[in-house]
């Protein structure tokens, strides 16, 4: 790479110096620089000390502390050469006209990429996982219970009953129902003039049967059976399919 002007011209981007090396790792840099360069004519490099920022003080363009000088003799005073550069064959910085064309190194900062933790795949016994949502579903063949019941059996087992947001999940649901045709209760519930699920997820989907919903005190919750949902009183007793997240 090859500086036009000042040699730190092409590295002013964002968060971008020329490379001020120190002490604490000198030695390595130097290694790496011979490495870089092997192989070509080149004898230095620029680096990021100059006296252009402060008049005849010589300072870092990152503002790093200038503690340690490492030039081959005393500190340069040269009016002219204003620019340090990194020679090769010793590691020592010499002072160098500016407009010079050289090499450069850059420094930035480092960027870590977080990694991503794996998608969480795994349902307890006697639940299923579906991908599209990442959850689990399991239905309670066990004993009917009122919706209230039901919906507390599921809490218990860190999820609720189920809400439900495309064709493609009720049918998924239905699937999984061994008994087919049989209601099951789902999250769905009937509260101030309004339907809501008890996970509080949104209610854009909701595939009535025929004839429903009533929305009325004595039709309060809902079933699902073969796709569809019916409400019916919260206090009837059914089955029930619970929702939680795939762990």
């Amino acid at each position: 790479m090859e500086c036009k002007t000042e040699q730190s011209s092409a590295c002013q981007k964002p968060s971008v110096k020329v490379k001020a090396p120190q002490f604490s790792v000198g030695f390595v840099e130097f290694g790496q620089a011979k490495k870089q360069f092997d192989g070509n004519a080149v004898t230095d490099f620029w680096i990021g000390l100059n006296t252009l920022l402060v008049l005849n003080k010589w300072t870092w363009t990152d503002s790093t502390t200038y503690d340690f000088p490492e030039w081959g003799g005393s500190i340069p005073t040269d009016i002219l050469r204003k620019c340090a550069a990194f020679t090769l064959h010793n590691g020592y910085w010499v002072p160098q006209d500016c407009f010079q064309k050289k090499p450069y190194v850059c420094e930035a900062p480092l960027v870590v990429t977080p990694t991503s933790s794996p998608l969480a795949t795994n349902c307890p016994l006697g639940y299923t996982f579906y991908e599209p949502t990442r959850s689990c579903y399991g239905i309670d063949h066990s004993y009917q219970a009122t919706w209230q019941l039901a919906e507390t059996n599921c809490i218990n087992q860190q999820g609720h009953l189920a809400s439900f947001h495309t064709r493609n999940e009720t049918d998924f649901i239905s699937s999984l129902n061994s008994l087919t045709g049989i209601n099951l209760w789902t999250g769905l519930y009937y509260k101030n003039n309004t339907w809501e699920f008890s996970d509080k997820s949104n209610t854009e989907y909701l595939p009535w049967s025929s004839g429903s919903p009533h929305n009325g005190s004595s039709s309060n919750a809902a079933l699902i059976s073969l796709g569809t949902i019916t409400d019916v009183d919260s206090g009837q007793k059914y089955f029930s399919v619970c929702k939680k997240f795939a762990t």
